[in-house]
């Protein structure tokens, strides 16, 4: 998906409602995309804006199967950690989206 986000900014969305995540992308040359995914959630639904890339690098450096989003919201730092381990804690600042 990052593929599709602006090549300058990497800007990706996240709208957390119940039980699931949608990630969403779009730039003005390439086009648009989405992807929604199941997940436990908690706490109200939100949408907050990450680059990709930053995103990414915090994800896939975690060897787990289950990770854990804590946000609050569009404008707060997003904590992720591998489910049962806080030893390895991330933080991602949020982009305001366009």
């Amino acid at each position: 998906m990052s593929i599709l986000t602006n090549s300058q900014t990497k800007q990706m969305g996240l709208e957390v409602g119940e039980n699931k995540l949608r990630f969403f992308a779009k730039s003005h040359d390439a086009g648009e995309a989405a992807e929604t995914i199941e997940a436990k959630t908690s706490g109200g639904d939100v949408t907050i804006g990450f680059n990709a890339r930053f995103l990414y690098e915090a994800v896939s450096n975690m060897d787990t199967a289950n990770i854990v989003l804590k946000l609050d919201d569009p404008l707060s730092p997003c904590l992720i950690l591998p489910e049962g381990d806080e030893s390895h804690t991330c933080v991602v600042m949020p982009m305001r989206l366009d």
